[in-house]
């Protein structure tokens, strides 16, 4: 509004303008006070009677009614207005606590309690993991170098909130009964996994698709863990699986380039016999075709692949 327009004492829509005005940075601004909630706060000239009301109590009109909702072990009671941008709700929990909690975590499910339920799950983990080992196995569980790989392996199979859980038991990856805490699981996953070489080696399933037990995990390298994931680039050599960067190595053979080449068609045998040459070079081109079998399987005698006494996984 303009300046001349507005009148002390005046309400416009739920602002009461009740003091003076006065100049700030060439502005002309007025005291007023938010006749909903009673709070006094300065307000420029032109945001008079275009202002329903503070800011306060501006979200009040666009916000969703939770009342009575439930959330977990939590129900909402009442609005308790914004802070720091966030709308907040005051909730009951189940056990009788009150709690303020932000609107988004509630409607996300990121809270679903006063804490009580962390209490008891950790309570309640902590009585499994006791479970887990004998009482003259290990004087403290979590100081054991492997309980934290164990413990990895139970939440990414069972914890839906972990994030590898779609990887693992959302792909229905499963752990045997004799690793599950309430089964001595601590102490015969150690018994038969037996130390694990050195800080890098990690737990790998020999078949990716099956399941955590003894027969199907061994201790891996990191390049062996690389050669193992399901979407490894792999070939074949004499009927058995063989994993392209295995052959690389082997080779001396560069993996981006074989890499492309099989994805173009090219035959592993003639990759193998022009050394990994980039078959997109001059002397190539124009001249391909004859190349592409898109045939993965080694036909010629690889000396190499045998040096260091690798076994290689059966063709499935």
């Amino acid at each position: 509004m303009r300046v001349r327009d507005i009148i002390i004492g005046q309400q416009y829509k739920d602002i009461l303008v009740t003091g003076p005005k006065f100049r700030r940075n060439g502005e002309t601004y007025y005291v007023c006070k938010c006749v909903r909630c009673g709070k006094v706060y300065n307000i420029r000239n032109d945001h008079i009677g275009a202002t329903e009301c503070c800011q306060d109590c501006k979200p009040k009109d666009n916000i969703i009614n939770l009342s009575g909702r439930k959330f977990g072990r939590l129900t909402a009671i009442e609005y308790k207005g914004r802070k720091n941008g966030r709308t907040r709700w005051l909730c009951r929990c189940d056990c009788g606590k009150e709690v303020v909690v932000g609107y988004s975590n509630l409607m996300n499910g990121i809270t679903k309690s006063c804490g009580c339920l962390g209490v008891e799950s950790r309570i309640r983990t902590g009585h499994n993991n006791r479970k887990s080992a004998s009482s003259n196995f290990y004087e403290t569980l979590r100081e054991h170098p492997l309980y934290g790989v164990w413990s990895s392996m139970l939440t990414r199979c069972y914890n839906p909130n972990s994030i590898s859980y779609k990887d693992y038991g959302g792909r229905g990856v499963t752990i045997c009964e004799r690793w599950l805490p309430e089964n001595l699981g601590f102490q015969h996953f150690v018994e038969d996994m037996g130390e694990r070489p050195s800080i890098k080696h990690t737990i790998d399933r020999i078949d990716v698709n099956g399941s955590y037990c003894p027969e199907n995990c061994r201790w891996a390298s990191p390049s062996q863990q690389a050669n193992n994931k399901r979407d490894s680039v792999v070939i074949y050599y004499h009927g058995k699986r063989l994993p392209l960067t295995y052959l690389c190595d082997a080779l001396g053979l560069n993996y981006s380039t074989v890499a492309h080449q099989l994805q173009k068609g090219f035959d592993i045998n003639t990759i193998i016999e022009y050394g990994g040459a980039d078959f997109r070079r001059k002397g190539f081109k124009g001249n391909t075709d004859k190349y592409k079998t898109f045939n993965k399987n080694i036909t010629i005698f690889v000396p190499q692949l045998f040096e260091d006494g690798t076994e290689l996984a059966e063709e499935t």
